[in-house]
């Protein structure tokens, strides 16, 4: 049997685990039905971070005595609060931009793990991050050929379902441990026991 305990011995709640994990699951499975309506609640929040980023650094920008880091954390202010506004206001162009950058970074990713992976080519393992990096160059062109219909504008939502469901399900395997630790707290193997 698997020790669930923490270094300071505390053992988790197997209950609230698998309560978590299961409402992970279903949040999840929301979001990939409705993956389009996950990218603009993705999109908003990210124009509200920047929103709330831009006026924080603006208030430490003027409360700072000197004046060439005052300049420079304004300016940053500013390009913090125009992004937040232009994905507040234009939630689908944001949603665009943000799709694009995410293909252009698995794109890039991806080359640059086959680049990786050439270089190790004496290594048993080369031919697994050449894959990767192939996959990754793939599944970039993909998200970007589909900008231009409009097909990609989900895959943020899906990414997003995706990993709450894998969270999800991670917290409810262990939630499941903990509740058979702890109906067999001391458990022990006989010779002979069936």
């Amino acid at each position: 049997m698997d020790n669930l305990e923490t270094d300071n011995g505390n053992k988790p709640d197997g209950g609230r685990l698998l309560a978590a994990g299961t409402a992970l699951v279903l949040t999840g499975l929301l979001a990939m039905v409705f993956p389009l309506a996950t990218t603009l609640a993705v999109e908003i929040m990210v124009g509200s971070f920047l929103l709330v980023a831009g006026i924080a650094v603006g208030i430490q920008a003027f409360s700072e005595p000197d004046w060439n880091s005052t300049l420079a954390e304004a300016l940053i202010a500013v390009i913090y609060m125009v992004g937040g506004v232009a994905l507040l206001v234009t939630p689908i162009g944001g949603a665009i931009a943000l799709t694009a950058m995410l293909g252009v970074i698995f794109v890039v990713d991806g080359i640059c793990r086959c680049v990786i992976a050439f270089w190790f080519r004496s290594t048993t393992y080369w031919i697994a991050a050449l894959l990767s990096g192939c996959l990754s160059v793939l599944l970039g062109g993909l998200v970007l050929a589909g900008l231009g219909n409009g097909s990609s504008l989900a895959f943020i939502g899906l990414l997003v379902g995706v990993n709450l469901i894998l969270s999800g399900a991670t917290l409810a395997s262990l939630g499941w441990a903990a509740r058979n630790a702890e109906k067999q707290p001391g458990e022990t193997t006989t010779a002979g026991a069936s």
